[in-house]
């Protein structure tokens, strides 16, 4: 059961990952974010307010901020409407920093889905390590 829980993380993880990337070939619109006020959430508050583009083009109020700011405050935040998951359908803009590192997020995600998994098979027995691997690890470790 444990590596269904642990293949079920990597495969939703992995799935993210990939369309993060090939949603991070989308066009971002930036502008400012400025909260109105702080919706209650599980794990705190959520900044909701009014983004502008910069050419001031663009406007979408009642709108969400993946990201953090002064209560009241103003921030760069990039909008993306296209894409797989949208900006445009999901109500939301980034805080740069989220921008830059938000695909990347989901990736290493990935990894340590994947890596927890082969770590819980070698603690469980049920993979071990090559012998060549392990004549190897020794022949190194001798010479060394």
């Amino acid at each position: 059961m444990t590596y269904v829980v642990i293949g079920a993380f990597a495969v939703v993880f992995l799935t993210l990952a990939v369309i993060n990337t090939i949603d991070a070939r989308e066009p971002v619109i930036w502008g400012t974010f400025t909260e109105e006020y702080c919706q209650e959430t599980r794990r705190g508050c959520s900044s909701i307010g009014t983004w502008v583009s910069d050419d001031q083009t663009i406007t979408k109020t009642d709108i969400r901020l993946d990201g953090w700011v002064e209560p009241g405050g103003s921030i760069s935040a990039g909008y993306q409407p296209t894409g797989i998951i949208s900006d445009a359908d999901n109500h939301i803009v980034h805080a740069v920093g989220w921008m830059s590192i938000g695909p990347h997020l989901t990736w290493v995600a990935a990894m340590a889905a994947v890596i927890w998994g082969l770590v819980k098979a070698f603690q469980w027995g049920h993979l071990s390590v090559p012998r060549i691997a392990v004549s190897a690890w020794k022949k190194w470790r001798h010479s060394s």
